[in-house]
């Protein structure tokens, strides 16, 4: 083996820290977010910044050819690669993200993600009431069985799921909480609202 490039396995925890500095940093410049969040055109093209700078913070760059989006259908990939003595290159794929604005739909997201053998799959999307979701919830229960059915897989992997706060007029914050997942279940990361100004108020969006 002759060089490997950042190969350290993201964790969970690793990945919200980054993701609450990014969205923390865009909202503070953005005073107009609310309006992007509104629409889920216009909050997917806004969110996928942070994303990246998500990543970036963790070390996998576009620039660096260790970030990529819609690879293998995949909203976002980041992967490692290490060049072998026989002169050969292989790689490991280090994060799968996938974004979803429909609240409703998000286990398809994780379904999908559970066919890569990857570090961390990471899932982001919206719900009613974040506060009150639990380990035990319905929805969270739901994905623990949907990642415990894999056909060929011998673990249940490393997952990190983020629930923004589903869009209402009267939302004054841009609240996001996040759970962990491995074979030893579900567990709530530490989380504080965030608080940008809130100008003006758009039209229904992430639901």
């Amino acid at each position: 083996m002759l060089s490997r490039n950042r190969a350290k396995r993201v964790t969970a925890q690793e990945f919200w820290h980054a993701f609450r500095q990014s969205i923390d940093s865009y909202l503070s410049i953005t005073p107009e977010w609310i309006q992007w969040y509104a629409c889920d055109r216009l909050w997917t093209k806004e969110i996928s910044g942070v994303i990246e700078a998500t990543t970036a913070r963790l070390g996998y760059t576009r620039g660096e050819n260790e970030f990529s989006s819609e690879f293998y259908r995949v909203d976002y990939c980041c992967y490692s690669f290490e060049m072998l003595k026989e002169g050969m290159v292989t790689w490991d794929l280090e994060l799968a993200i996938e974004h979803e604005n429909n609240g409703r739909s998000w286990h398809e997201e994780w379904i999908k993600l559970a066919s890569f053998n990857c570090g961390l799959r990471v899932v982001i999307s919206y719900a009613h009431e974040i506060d009150s979701i639990s380990p035990e919830s319905p929805a969270l229960a739901k994905a623990e069985i949907l990642a415990s059915r894999r056909k060929y897989a011998q673990d249940a992997g490393k997952w990190l799921l983020i629930l923004g706060a589903a869009y209402r007029e009267s939302m004054t914050t841009c609240h996001f909480v996040a759970f962990s997942f491995d074979e030893g279940g579900f567990v709530k990361l530490p989380d504080s609202p965030i608080q940008p100004s809130v100008p003006s108020v758009g039209p229904p969006g992430p639901s």
